[in-house]
């Protein structure tokens, strides 16, 4: 459960760090006006915090009902927090200024950001950080001849107005930038602008209020977009940053943000692509490398968790400005969730990493939710007895869909259990997961099965993205490979458990055994299972049986298993059975 907060003055917060800031009046205005713009993404249980007491006249609240959301108030807040203690506050930007409001109103620091994570997020809100960020990007740009070509300049900080105005008299028209602002304020143009009576007063006064202004040379830019992120630190200090998608803007050429389009994420890429050919996979894993030496440079105990947005822009050239703008707080753009992947397991995490890897939006949610976000496609990854259940849980919107990655169970388990005319399917990867083994997603073999064409059309794209041995497979062939992989996988493993014990009651090393199980395997790249069969069973040698029985009469069900298997051996290669003792 979430309670969030529409507070669009947070950059403007940051730069005073004052918890007695008072907001221009326009953001005021703006603020109450657009107070209930969190409802676009909060789910059903979640409430919307309203920080002005006039801010229900401006909105339009159809979406509340319909969506299940709470209104409350700053007076409400603590109560609600007394009663929900699991609720989570996600502002549009966190500030000294908020912080210093909701203390005010009874809410405990435990849920707020301490003064060093404050004093963190306004330093990488500061415009010089994208100039960082441009830097880091650049060299891994470069390490691309493909990509080389996308090298950004990067902005210039100034504190002396005489500099600036030397400066913007060779590079003219620019860009000049106060280090906070947003969505366009804080932005001079100054290309019809009089130099002495507009564009120096601006530049001396934002560097009286804020210390600097940043310049940047101008573009003839033909697309505005972004990528948008979300940043988490784990318990051993190592980041981690999911990618949640592409945003395309409008935005006037002095920098005025207008909207955001919105459309499927597909569509989004491929209208980014058309005016920047040269984005995507490999620009953004270019973005994510340097953006994580970003956060990594912050302290351990303070480094930011939370919504990241990095506006770019591409000119007439199809040239990319790869990070115009760093945004650590919400945005407009952040998109729907592209794919969901309810589970918190193995299958689950590496399918979430397997589609980052490839820049793909994808997420993992606890399964036990009682109900979840809206998504264009939702991957259930849980036991197969909790399938359907998860299913009825589900509101997929119209056009989305459905699959499981179970192996075993049919696709009835979610058509009977979804909205009637659901798409729906199977995304099964053929493969065994464990939590910190590595694995190279292109070989895992996926079949997939769908309700319908649109369905498994969907599915199919998804899973060639990942691997490149993806078919099509009905319940009934699905089960037939499922049941032969827990023979072939888990049969085997479970033997392993077994030779493993027999050598740690003598002390002795399972390690060893390592090379002869990886050719083993290598084997069976080149051959049949049943000719590489090696071993005292395929040779009929009676005597070394009965002497490896003999060593496991300490072992009975040990010993009883590996009298059945020598026999099915001997059985399927010879034909013979050993003798009953």
């Amino acid at each position: 459960m979430t309670i969030h907060i529409f507070n669009p003055e947070s950059d403007y917060a940051l730069a005073s760090f004052s918890p007695g800031y008072t907001p221009p009046a326009e953001i005021l205005q703006l603020r109450a006006r657009m107070a209930l713009t969190p409802a676009a993404w909060a789910i059903p249980g979640d409430a919307i915090l309203m920080l002005d007491e006039k801010a229900e006249l401006h909105a339009d609240k159809s979406m509340l009902d319909t969506k299940g959301l709470r209104l409350i108030s700053l007076a409400d807040i603590r109560g609600f927090l007394d009663d929900n203690p699991e609720a989570t506050i996600r502002p549009w930007g966190w500030n000294p200024m908020l912080c210093h409001q909701l203390r005010l109103a009874g809410v405990d620091d435990a849920h707020l950001p301490s003064d060093e994570e404050m004093a963190e997020i306004r330093r990488l809100s500061h415009r010089r950080t994208a100039a960082e960020f441009n830097r880091l990007l650049n060299a891994q740009l470069c390490k691309s001849t493909e990509l080389a070509r996308h090298i950004s300049p990067e902005a210039i900080e100034f504190t002396d107005s005489d500099e600036a105005m030397q400066w913007e008299a060779a590079n003219h028209p620019a860009f000049f930038k106060a280090p906070w602002s947003s969505s366009g304020r804080g932005v001079l143009f100054t290309d019809t602008l009089d130099a002495e009576s507009r564009i120096r007063p601006w530049i001396a006064g934002i560097i009286r209020r804020q210390g600097s202004v940043m310049a940047e040379s101008a573009a003839q830019k033909v697309i505005d977009f972004a990528t948008e992120w979300e940043a988490d630190t784990d318990a051993d200090g190592e980041v981690s940053l999911k990618f949640l998608g592409v945003s395309l803007f409008e935005a006037s050429f002095r920098g005025k943000y207008h909207s955001n389009r919105h459309a499927p994420q597909r569509e989004l890429m491929q209208s980014i692509r058309r005016a920047a050919p040269d984005f995507g996979h490999e620009f953004i894993s270019a973005q994510r490398d340097a953006l994580k030496s970003i956060i990594e440079s912050s302290p351990a105990g303070s480094r930011y968790h939370g919504f990241i947005g990095i506006d770019m822009l591409a000119d007439s050239d199809g040239r990319i400005r790869g990070g115009i703008e760093l945004n650590f707080r919400r945005t407009m753009g952040i998109p729907p969730i592209e794919i969901l992947i309810i589970g918190r397991g193995n299958v689950a995490a590496h399918l979430e990493k397997a589609f980052q890897s490839k820049a793909i939006p994808a997420i993992c949610c606890n399964p036990h939710e009682e109900c979840f976000p809206q998504a264009e496609t939702y991957i259930i990854a849980v036991k197969d007895d909790a399938i359907a259940e998860v299913a009825r849980r589900l509101q997929p919107s119209p056009g989305s869909i459905v699959a499981h990655t179970s192996g075993s169970v049919g696709i009835e388990a979610l058509a009977g259990n979804l909205p009637p005319a659901s798409h729906c399917g199977v995304f099964y990867p053929l493969q065994t997961f464990s939590h910190d083994v590595e694995m190279n997603y292109a070989d895992i073999p996926f079949l997939i099965e769908g309700s319908d064409a649109a369905a498994t059309s969907r599915l199919m794209h998804l899973a060639k993205l990942l691997s490149l041995n993806v078919a099509e497979a009905d319940s009934t062939l699905r089960a037939h490979y499922h049941l032969a992989a827990v023979i072939a996988c888990n049969f085997a493993n479970h033997m392993c458990t077994l030779a493993s014990q027999y050598l740690n009651a003598r002390h002795l090393d399972f390690r060893m055994l390592l090379p002869l199980l990886n050719q083993t395997i290598a084997k069976l790249s080149v051959t049949t299972p049943a000719l590489a069969q090696t071993g005292p069973a395929v040779r009929g040698d009676r005597k070394v049986i009965a002497k490896h029985l003999a060593a496991l009469k300490d072992f009975p069900d040990m010993a009883a298993l590996y009298k059945l298997v020598s026999e099915s051996i001997m059985n399927t290669h010879l034909n013979t059975h050993l003798p009953n003792e």
